[in-house]
């Protein structure tokens, strides 16, 4: 994966501790499944447009690229 995907995955999981969610109730607030979640965070996945999107609209944050 690239620094851009590491960063990304790091930045996911911030979002989902600062608001106290585990795993679970992350993929559920983003109607995703568990394992979607746990491979983004792990940096397995390359997060795509359409869950950051979900990420931004869930937790009221803008997106750059």
């Amino acid at each position: 994966m690239t620094d851009t995907n590491d960063a990304v995955a790091l930045r996911i999981k911030s979002i989902r501790e600062l608001h106290g969610l585990t795993q679970i109730e992350f993929a559920k607030r983003l109607d995703v499944a568990l394992p979607i979640i746990e491979a983004f965070e792990s940096n397995r996945m390359v997060i795509d447009d359409r869950i950051i999107n979900r990420v931004c609209d869930e937790f009221d944050l803008s997106s750059t690229k």
